[in-house]
C-alpha cells in the first residue's frame, strides 16, 4: 500500500461520520430507569460523555433490556473511542431491535472510523433498505465506496443523494473529492462552489482549499490549511491525519508521524504507519 493509496483509504471518514441519538421510544420502562436515561441524554447534549455513560449504564442495571440506553451508551463509548465497548451496545440492542435502522446505522458508523470498509458498507446498505431517506446513510455509504476507492459506485451514491438533497453540502465536497479522482479539476471546483453556495462557513474554505491543494500536489499549502482546522478543532483525528498525509508528501515524515500517531485505522494501514515512521 502506498501514501496514496493510505490517504485514499481512509480519507475523510473522521470529517463525516455522524451518529444518530435515540429519544424514549413509547415502550414499557420502569419508572426508575427513566431519570437515569433523561439525565443520559442531557450529558450527551452537553457533551459529558463519561457522565452520560454512567447515566445509561445506571438504567440498564435497572433495567437490561432497555434498548434506546444501550444503544445512547454506545454512542457515549463512541466519543470515548471506546470503539468496542460502543459496537458491544449497539450489538446487543440489535438483538432487541432488529427492525430499527439507527441501530444499523451507528454500528456501520463504529466499523467505518475502525477501517472495516466492506463491513461499514453492508450495515448502510441495510439501514436504507429500512429507511430509504436516511441521507446520512446514503451519504456514509457513497463514502465507504469512495475509501475503496470504488470511485463509479462512490460516484452513483452521492448522485442520488444530491438529487434527493441538492443542498446537502457535504455531498458537493464529496462530489468535488469524486471529481479529482478523476482528475477532472474544473468540475471539482465548480462542486466546490455549490458546496460553498449551501454552507459560507469559512472553516469550510479552508477545508475545501486543504483538499485541492492536496490532490493537486501543492501539499505544504494544503498542511497550512488542515493546521488552521486543528487550531479550531484541536480533538478531531481527522483533521490530523489529513495534515500528516500532506506533511509526508511534502518531505516532513517527522511531525507527519506526531499527527498520526493519533490515528485509529485498519490493520493494513497501521502497518503501513510502522515502516514509514520508524
Amino acid at each position: 500500500m502506498s501514501i496514496m493509496d493510505f490517504f485514499r483509504t481512509i480519507s475523510g471518514l473522521y470529517l463525516f461520520s455522524l451518529i444518530s441519538l435515540f429519544t424514549l421510544n413509547a415502550q414499557s420502562i420502569p419508572d426508575r430507569a427513566l431519570p437515569h436515561f433523561n439525565s443520559g441524554n442531557k450529558s450527551l447534549k452537553d457533551q459529558h460523555w463519561e457522565i452520560a455513560e454512567e447515566h445509561f449504564s445506571q438504567a440498564l442495571r435497572i433495567h437490561p433490556y432497555f434498548a434506546e440506553a444501550l444503544n445512547n451508551r454506545g454512542i457515549a463509548r463512541y466519543h470515548q473511542k471506546n470503539f468496542s465497548g460502543a459496537m458491544s451496545d449497539f450489538l446487543s440492542a440489535l438483538q432487541l431491535r432488529p427492525e430499527w435502522p439507527t441501530l444499523f446505522y451507528n454500528r456501520a458508523n463504529v466499523k467505518l472510523i475502525q477501517g472495516d470498509f466492506i463491513g461499514a458498507e453492508k450495515d448502510y446498505t441495510t439501514t436504507l433498505s429500512l429507511n430509504p431517506k436516511h441521507t446520512s446513510a446514503k451519504f456514509n455509504k457513497a463514502l465507504t465506496l469512495y475509501a475503496q476507492s470504488n470511485i463509479p459506485a462512490a460516484e452513483k451514491e452521492v448522485n442520488e443523494l444530491l438529487q434527493q438533497s441538492p443542498n446537502y453540502s457535504s455531498a458537493w465536497v464529496l462530489s468535488a473529492l469524486v471529481q479529482l479522482q478523476q482528475k477532472n479539476l474544473s468540475t471539482a471546483a465548480e462542486f466546490y462552489s455549490k458546496a460553498l453556495s449551501q454552507d459560507s462557513l469559512s472553516l469550510r474554505t479552508h477545508f475545501n482549499q486543504a483538499h485541492l491543494s492536496f490532490f493537486t500536489g501543492d501539499y505544504a499549502t494544503a498542511a497550512k490549511e488542515f493546521t488552521v482546522l486543528i487550531h479550531k478543532y484541536p480533538q478531531d483525528i481527522g483533521f490530523r491525519m489529513h495534515r500528516g498525509a500532506a506533511l509526508f508528501l511534502a518531505g516532513d515524515s517527522h511531525k507527519a508521524c506526531e499527527d498520526w500517531k493519533f490515528l485509529h485505522a485498519s490493520t493494513e494501514a497501521q502497518q503501513l504507519l510502522k515502516e514509514l515512521c520508524k
